[in-house]
């Protein structure tokens, strides 16, 4: 069973006017104009994952970041959160 994963992509020196994804899980999708990937996807550990923003100036470097998806029980217990964690350092623009 795939898991529910929902991850958005922060950056500093904006405003930010799009963002780019490379090498994402399958079933995970970028919204370009607003920099949310989520989707469903199976459980497991994805690494390479690059991502970058853009300003007015131009793009920032790609970050890459490992994604961990693990398993969700459904329905979720009452108060959990459906979305899985990871910890990354916002993109820093020029």
């Amino acid at each position: 069973m795939d898991n529910f994963f929902s991850f958005q992509i922060t950056a500093t020196n904006g405003p930010l006017t799009a963002y780019a994804a490379t090498n994402l899980p399958a079933g995970l999708t970028l919204d370009a104009a607003t920099g949310l990937i989520s989707g469903f996807s199976a459980a497991g550990t994805y690494n390479n994952v690059g991502l970058a923003a853009w300003n007015a100036i131009g793009p920032s470097a790609t970050v890459f970041i490992q994604i961990n998806i693990s398993n969700v029980a459904y329905p979720p217990a009452p108060g959990a959160s459906l979305d899985q964690c990871l910890l990354m350092t916002p993109l820093l623009l020029s």
